[in-house]
């Protein structure tokens, strides 16, 4: 296939939704993804050979939870490194959550399927978000059908779940496609669409005392955000990208470490591309973080944080490719960046490719 000079092929039969990434508590990469099976999609993993990182295992099969129409997976990593998975199952309207995670003894065996059930009146879209306490516990989020976000988390670390509790939505605003960072001081912060066309954040608030009110970021001019993405950099600031208008790439970052928020950036687009989609974001080792997005019907394009030019970051690159949905962004041991994509396909099951930087900060194969 000509467009995947510098790609590797990992094979598979996975759909064209994003692969979730997940790192191993010894550093190899383990990237999973839902796959067709005999009577209906099933969760496939493939992971790094823990002898040489170079290598790859075959695919496996973790089955599926009891329902059909299982959504996109979501991956976290436990305070004891073993990683647990997390998909949404049901129909658009509705669905439940389900769970599975390594077992302590070995982590090449895994769990059954265990309920983590879902809010009233079920979660509604086809994704989850699983971010990562200071003290290691586990919070999921999910945007139910009413349009407000709830979330359910572990009560110790490696431990038992809570239930689900709500935290709203803004006053007269249902909320979209959402993401979850992590301050500088270790408190989660969510970003989430609005049906306003603005971009809305709540975090929680020091010294375990809950959750703060929504609080609108706008949007920026003449564009409505979609997807968000976010990263916190090597200064310690969180930053939230959206894509606006569906052709041109937007940020917007804290002022401070945990802190205020600045104003709109345009990051401008690939040149001769009139459609991106679906931002993912990285860090590489020294902090700097990289943005990774697709042409529709193209490429895979990624650009940088970049000091020595004035907006702070770089022109946008080609990396090639012919991909069929999202792009997962890993991070390797050594801190090289990792990303996987599934390929283009004019019919059927889908293979899984990858690319990585040749070094930490720069090159790629």
């Amino acid at each position: 296939m000509p467009g995947w000079s510098g790609w590797a092929s990992l094979g598979g039969q996975i759909d064209s939704s994003a692969p979730a990434v997940g790192v191993n508590g010894d550093g190899r990469l383990e990237v999973f993804a839902t796959s067709p099976g005999a009577s209906g999609p099933e969760l496939a993993h493939v992971w790094q050979d823990p002898h040489s990182p170079t290598d790859w295992s075959g695919w496996a099969s973790l089955g599926a939870p009891p329902g059909q129409f299982m959504g996109q997976p979501a991956v976290g990593r436990n305070a004891d490194g073993r990683l647990e998975v997390f998909v949404r199952v049901g129909l658009m309207s509705t669905g439940t959550v389900w769970h599975i995670w390594q077992d302590p003894h070995s982590p090449t065996a895994w769990s059954g399927w265990d309920p983590l059930d879902a809010p009233p009146g079920g979660v509604g879209g086809h994704f989850l978000l699983v971010g990562s306490n200071a003290d290691g516990r586990l919070e999921v989020l999910a945007v139910a059908t009413d349009g407000s976000l709830w979330h359910t988390w572990q009560t110790v670390p490696n431990g038992g779940w809570s239930g689900w509790g709500t935290l709203g939505a803004p006053a007269g605003v249902s909320l979209g496609w959402a993401a979850v960072g992590a301050n500088q001081d270790g408190r989660l912060e969510v970003f989430a669409s609005g049906s306003d066309g603005a971009l809305w954040h709540l975090w929680q608030l020091a010294g375990g005392m809950g959750w703060s009110a929504w609080d609108s970021l706008g949007a920026p001019a003449r564009a409505s955000p979609a997807t968000p993405v976010v990263g916190r950099d090597t200064a310690g600031q969180l930053h939230a990208f959206v894509v606006g208008n569906f052709a041109t790439l937007w940020q917007i970052g804290q002022t401070a470490p945990n802190g205020g928020w600045g104003s709109w950036q345009s990051l401008g687009g690939p040149p001769g591309v009139t459609q991106i989609n679906s931002p993912s974001v990285g860090r590489n080792a020294d902090g700097r973080l990289e943005v990774f997005t697709f042409a529709i019907d193209g490429d895979v394009w990624h650009l940088w944080q970049d000091s020595a030019t004035p907006s702070g970051w770089s022109g946008w690159d080609d990396l090639g490719g012919e991909p069929a949905g999202p792009v997962g962004v890993g991070e390797n041991s050594d801190g090289r960046l990792e990303v996987f994509v599934a390929g283009r396909a004019p019919s059927g099951p889908l293979p899984l490719w990858h690319r990585w930087q040749v070094a930490p900060n720069n090159g790629w194969s």
